[in-house]
């Protein structure tokens, strides 16, 4: 929680008579928030950058937005820092009618189906970004038809999470 990756590099955030965390906080909600703010204040300039990561609790957190810093003092410098959880990476992700191969169609289009057919057209799309992602077993067999117009990943998730 107190140290920072950069391209390979650790920057620790707590160094005595170099760097500080002055304040640290998280948020997690269900579907909408999973991310840390971080008020950092340093005796020198830190390489924090967007792709950071910062282990929290077991979670790597990621920089997505350029870390917001200012220079106070001859040889201090403040930064506000917003980590967020692995969710935000799905919003790199623009959804398409793609199929399994990763084929993209369109991305305004209707899906009718099952659960089941929602998770697997967002994981065909979810697998250009990242391999990793799986989808897990579900009750609910019920049919239904979801729109959906340039969504990205994590929009298109929060709608089939909807209904």
């Amino acid at each position: 929680m107190d140290k920072v990756v950069t391209n390979g590099n650790v920057v620790n955030l707590r160094e005595r008579g170099k760097s500080a965390i002055v304040s640290a906080s998280l948020s997690k909600s269900t579907m909408s928030d999973d991310s840390a703010k971080y008020k950092i204040v340093s005796s020198k300039p830190l390489e924090i950058k967007i792709n950071s990561t910062i282990d929290i609790f077991g979670k790597t957190y990621r920089v997505n937005n350029k870390p917001e810093w200012s220079k106070t003092a001859e040889n201090a410098y403040s930064y506000d820092v917003t980590f967020e959880g692995v969710m935000y990476d799905l919003r790199k992700c623009m959804l398409f009618n793609a199929d399994d191969t990763g084929f993209k169609y369109d991305s305004d289009f209707s899906l009718i189906g099952t659960i089941d057919v929602f998770l697997l057209c967002l994981k065909n799309n979810i697998k250009r970004l990242s391999p990793i992602w799986r989808i897990g077993t579900f009750e609910n067999k019920e049919t239904k038809t979801i729109n959906f117009s340039k969504d990205n990943c994590l929009s298109a998730l929060q709608k089939i999470c909807q209904e």
